[in-house]
């Protein structure tokens, strides 16, 4: 616990990974990148991370959250028919969920930009993050602030294109296949760093 609070309120200058500045919002955050050499530092959680998101788009199209809510607010739909309360409406507003639904299922585009979002909270990071972590609270804040600006969200959106052709990822194979490789080529480089650091000690 002591750590993790002389982590989180450690000078920015002490960073343990070089980063470079890339950009600055119109509120005054910055955003940072890793050089390509330092890829391997991050954090394992964003390889489940990636691999949870894979599952969750193979079988419903979107996020887990979103999953989540639909579930519920289904469920909660169908207590109140069950019950008698405002059948029509509440059978009506199921069938709006479910097609709803069913264009984040069979909307490729939608997989390639959760894709986009994934990989731009993985290699992009703001002042106060600590380089090599992960953190739920940061990743929403970047796209929030990213989507913000359609223009800057678009370069670093592409710029994530070229992130992927640096690992040597095929853009041209599925949304699918691409977290695969992303996952496993990360974990590539991360075994590289630590048996770089064994050489070293």
């Amino acid at each position: 616990m002591i750590l993790w609070f002389k982590n989180l309120f450690r000078k920015k200058d002490s960073r343990k990974i070089p980063l470079i500045h890339v950009h600055t919002f119109k509120s005054g955050e910055k955003l940072y990148t890793y050089s390509q050499e330092n890829y391997g530092a991050i954090a394992s959680r964003y390889f489940y991370a990636l691999n949870s998101a894979l599952n969750y788009l193979t079988m419903y199209g979107t996020d887990q959250q979103t999953v989540k809510r639909f579930f519920e607010t289904t469920q909660d739909k169908i207590k109140n028919i069950i019950s008698g309360k405002d059948i029509q409406d509440n059978a009506l507003a199921i069938n709006t969920l479910i097609e709803f639904q069913k264009q984040y299922v069979f909307d490729k585009t939608a997989l390639q930009l959760k894709y986009q979002e994934i990989l731009f909270t993985m290699f992009y990071l703001l002042e106060d993050e600590i380089e090599g972590g992960y953190n739920d609270f940061y990743n929403d804040k970047k796209l929030e602030l990213i989507n913000k600006d359609a223009k800057m969200r678009d370069v670093f959106f592409s710029s994530v294109q070229t992130i992927a052709k640096d690992l040597d990822i095929i853009l041209e194979v599925s949304t699918e296949q691409m977290i695969k490789q992303t996952v496993k080529l990360l974990e590539m480089q991360s075994q590289n760093i630590k048996k770089k650091k064994k050489k070293i000690g």
